[in-house]
C-alpha cells in the first residue's frame, strides 16, 4: 500500500504529537518547512512495521503493550516510552535517510 504523508493535520494538534500513523497515513501537526527529519524517520519507521507484521497485528499489539505498560508503571508516559514498537523509532531517528525513505518523501513532494 501507498504511504501518504499530511501536514497540518488535526489528530496530532488534538493529541499533543508531533506525528501519528494511521498506516496508510502519516498525519503531521506541522507544515512540511516545519516538520524535522527525525519525525519522518519516526512515523515511516512505523509504517515498516505495520508492513512487516500486518495492520491488525500492530495495531492490536501496540495497544496491549501499552495498557501493560500502564498497569507495570503506573505512567501514561513511561507506558508509551516502553512500547517496542517506539522504542524502534525513537532509536532509528537519527539514522540517515535511506531510499525507501527518500522515495516516499520524493512522491510526496518532501525535501528533507
Amino acid at each position: 500500500m501507498k504511504i501518504k504523508i499530511r501536514h497540518k493535520h488535526w489528530l496530532p494538534k488534538l493529541i499533543r504529537v508531533n506525528g501519528i500513523t494511521v498506516y496508510p497515513y502519516i498525519l503531521l501537526r506541522d507544515e512540511p518547512k516545519n516538520v524535522k527529519k527525525h519525525t519522518y524517520k519516526h512515523e515511516l519507521q512505523h509504517c515498516y512495521q505495520v508492513e512487516e507484521i500486518g495492520w491488525f497485528s500492530f495495531y492490536i499489539s501496540y495497544l496491549l503493550y501499552y495498557l501493560a505498560g500502564l498497569l507495570r508503571y503506573e505512567s501514561n508516559y513511561y507506558a508509551y516510552q516502553k512500547i517496542p514498537y517506539e522504542v524502534e523509532a525513537y532509536d532509528i531517528e537519527e539514522t540517515s535517510i535511506n531510499n525507501k525513505d527518500n522515495e516516499i518523501l520524493k512522491r510526496e513532494g518532501i525535501k528533507v
